[in-house]
């Protein structure tokens, strides 16, 4: 081999070294991209919460509500829902994120399983109208005493 040969050689391997720690600094800044777009989703969702603490905890008596309302708790839920779609769209196989998306359709499991809440939920996307269904399928918990 040559020293131009040589040279050449290791100015490649040295291109590719770089090449490959590129590409693995790229792949963990996507990944971090991702991340940050999922807690800012859920942080502007748990600000909401905040705002509207009468919706954040589900609204058990929203049949008897004015419609305002009442179109108001909708809206509010349709914002959850919308959350979670966008974070399932990020991380759709993270089970942390499966969860936690799954735990605040259950705050809401009363309006969003109802006949009334079902054109909404028809038009969901696939991801979050799946954890919908797993949700409402699930067995009621019982009624606490003096709760």
């Amino acid at each position: 081999m040559t020293e131009f040969e040589a040279i050449t050689a290791g100015s490649s391997a040295i291109v590719a070294l770089f090449a490959g720690i590129a590409l693995i600094v790229g792949v963990r800044q996507v990944h971090i991209s991702r991340e940050v777009s999922a807690l800012s989703a859920y942080e502007s969702y748990h600000i909401a919460c905040l705002q509207y603490p009468e919706f954040a905890g589900g609204m058990t008596d929203w049949r008897r509500a004015s419609s305002q309302r009442r179109d108001c708790y909708t809206t509010f839920v349709l914002f959850a829902l919308m959350t979670g779609e966008r974070v399932l769209k990020l991380f759709p196989r993270d089970d942390t994120w499966i969860y936690a998306v799954k735990d605040d359709i259950r705050l809401h499991r009363d309006i969003i399983g109802s006949d009334e809440f079902r054109g909404y939920r028809d038009h969901q996307d696939p991801l979050i109208r799946q954890l919908i269904e797993e949700v409402v399928d699930e067995p009621q918990a019982p009624a606490r005493d003096g709760a």
